[in-house]
């Protein structure tokens, strides 16, 4: 007999309206049958972001695939093909791994929570798969997801998909006995709503991606623009993991610093330099199980090998470098940050991601492994390499002099405004994910409510928000030195990149657009003029 509660009386009090509610409750219950008519309604808790992101991230689901096939040890792959064809937003990805087994084709591409990742893995047997749902996203939110399976014996299979729907299922010849597996697709345009991706972005997922494979490794891309004209490009892997790093740097200090670990659980793999022409922070590309992930401190390959990096340098200066000298100098971990350049690699055998777009990649066991390879390697490093780490100490010096003597006029905000420990930036900026290669814009808004909807509907791999009060300081009407004193147009300026003041060089800004978004009053008009210093 159920107990009753201490407040629970009789209905002599319910009206008949309440009542009425009561009865019709059932009806308002409601649930959707199958996978794929549950992707569709709720595209966003399965693909991420919808328009051009979203189609990002339905093409890295299927390209993905491939990758996990040419990294696999049982897998005969040893290319991917990538087409992208802008006229139609279609994608042909193809490579030369294990096939889909012909009986499992439409399973695999429709019924939840079906593949090979949902099993005990072996150890070393890394996947960027987790829980077999992303490539039913991708072919549900397709006007046509079309699938081949090649067999080596001359058999092949062909299925073909309609906005996630079964249309087609035939036997088809296979004369020339290939062997792996062609996904070809385009967007369902009424759910994914417009999709006007930039090819660059595709390209640096692919050049990026590419970096993380065995050296060697060939990708085949070929892009079709709006003229029906083709650009093909034969990528092949020459120079590992570095490869992101040598591209984005003007002038390298060193050569870069390579090292990781793999004890079959868990895998990091990094490389990183110092741009001598570059003094705006560090910039960061990070990966976890070959998935593209942000720089924000919950991503624990991040913040571990990050802190890696800084501790090491902080105590090797002040303790070591520094501890004979005269000067007061103290290497602080913005200093270490300056000019870095770091491509983070990371593997888990169960990786835990937040959300299906896998932007967050937060295993809690990662973050301490990641700091300890990352001291192992630079103890390693100083040892078989005493010129470069020499070098290296020389620059951070001037780094730090530098800091010193200009932080009446750039860097007031590391004492009047709230930092993060992992960015050195203002703690309220979110910052683009990407590189700023793919042409950065910063979202200036009033307030902490305006920022959370202006996240919401950003594109997180291009645009920054920054949060301000709305009374902020005029600064065609303010002294220079009180413009100084002022902790947010500091902590702007720190997060465009370019200096203040007399220091102030355009060339090294890294926004291509900065973007008000502020309320029709005159607050935002203050809010406007405090830039234009």
């Amino acid at each position: 007999m159920a107990k009753k509660l201490p407040s629970q009386s009789n209905n002599s009090n319910l009206s008949k309206d309440m009542m009425k509610n009561i009865d019709n409750y059932g009806k308002s219950i409601t649930h959707i049958e199958g996978t794929i008519n549950q992707i569709r309604a709720r595209p966003g808790m399965y693909i991420g972001p919808i328009n051009a992101a979203g189609l990002l991230n339905m093409f890295r689901e299927i390209f993905q695939n491939a990758v996990d096939q040419l990294l696999s040890k049982d897998s005969p792959c040893d290319f991917i093909s990538v087409v992208f064809d802008i006229r139609y937003f279609e994608f042909t990805i193809l490579d030369n791994g294990m096939g889909i087994p012909f009986d499992k084709m439409v399973q695999i591409y429709t019924e939840g929570h079906t593949g090979k990742n949902l099993g005990k893995k072996a150890k070393g047997d890394y996947s960027a798969g987790t829980n077999g749902i992303g490539a039913k996203a991708t072919n549900a939110l397709s006007e046509y997801f079309d699938v081949i399976s090649y067999r080596y014996d001359g058999s092949a299979k062909h299925v073909r998909f309609e906005k996630g729907v079964l249309k087609k299922e035939e036997n088809i010849k296979n004369k020339e006995c290939y062997q792996g597996t062609a996904v070809t697709f385009a967007p369902d345009h009424t759910v994914m709503g417009e999709t006007p991706l930039h090819p660059g972005l595709v390209y640096q997922l692919i050049t990026d991606t590419l970096s993380l494979l065995p050296i060697g490794s060939r990708i085949l891309y070929k892009f079709i623009d709006k003229n029906g004209k083709e650009f093909n490009e034969e990528m092949i892997n020459r120079d590992g993991i570095a490869s992101n790093v040598i591209a984005k740097s003007q002038s390298m200090l060193i050569p870069p610093i390579i090292f990781g670990r793999d004890t079959g659980d868990m895998k990091l793999e990094i490389a990183f330099t110092f741009d001598q022409k570059d003094l705006n922070g560090e910039d960061i590309s990070s990966y976890a199980n070959t998935c593209p992930t942000s720089t924000v401190p919950a991503n624990t390959h991040v913040s571990g090998t990050l802190d890696g990096i800084t501790s090491w340098f902080c105590n090797y200066m002040n303790k070591t470098y520094l501890a004979n000298t005269k000067t007061k100098l103290k290497t602080m971990p913005v200093d270490v940050k300056m000019g870095l350049k770091l491509m983070i690699s990371a593997f888990h055998l169960d990786p835990i991601f937040t959300g299906q777009a896998k932007e967050v990649f937060s295993n809690a066991d990662f973050k301490p492994f990641a700091k300890t390879v990352v001291q192992d390697g630079l103890n390693e490093w100083a040892k078989a390499k005493p010129q470069d780490l020499l070098k290296v100490c020389k620059y951070l010096k001037d780094v730090g002099m530098i800091r010193l003597r200009s932080e009446d006029e750039k860097v007031k905000v590391t004492a009047k405004y709230e930092t993060s420990s992992v960015t050195g930036l203002p703690a309220k900026y979110t910052k683009p994910s990407g590189p700023a290669s793919m042409g950065w814009e910063l979202f200036i808004v009033e307030g902490d409510s305006a920022s959370g909807s202006a996240k919401t509907a950003r594109d997180p791999k291009t645009q920054g928000i920054f949060p301000i009060r709305g009374k902020i300081l005029n600064a065609w009407q303010a002294s220079p030195a009180k413009i100084a004193a002022n902790a947010e147009i500091m902590g702007i300026a720190k997060i465009l990149g370019g200096g203040y003041g007399k220091n102030f060089d355009i060339s090294k800004v890294k926004f291509k657009k900065i973007i008000f978004m502020t309320d029709a009053d005159h607050d935002s008009v203050n809010c406007q003029k405090m830039l234009f210093v």
